[in-house]
């Protein structure tokens, strides 16, 4: 496994199921040997966390039409919160 940089180690406010937790580090390995950067692998992973918290941490099983319709409502309501 890759070592993140300590900013990316994410805190966590409860601890994550084991089967979301091992995707969620292989994601952001992932993410990190695609040398992203560190912001857009905190987006990522924020995203990540969202989707799992919406999703009961049950993601493995999600439709691309899910993931997408995920991912653009949460930016919709990102985009509303910067605005205010």
């Amino acid at each position: 496994m890759v070592k993140l940089p300590e900013h990316l180690n994410v805190p966590r406010h409860y601890p994550f199921p084991d089967h979301f937790d091992k995707l969620y580090q292989s994601h952001l390995n992932h993410l990190k040997l695609k040398d992203m950067q560190p912001k857009t692998i905190e987006a990522y992973a924020r995203v990540m966390r969202r989707m799992g918290v919406y999703f009961n941490y049950e993601v493995e099983s999600l439709t691309q039409d899910q993931l997408v319709l995920t991912v653009v409502s949460q930016r919709a309501n990102m985009a509303v919160r910067l605005r205010c």
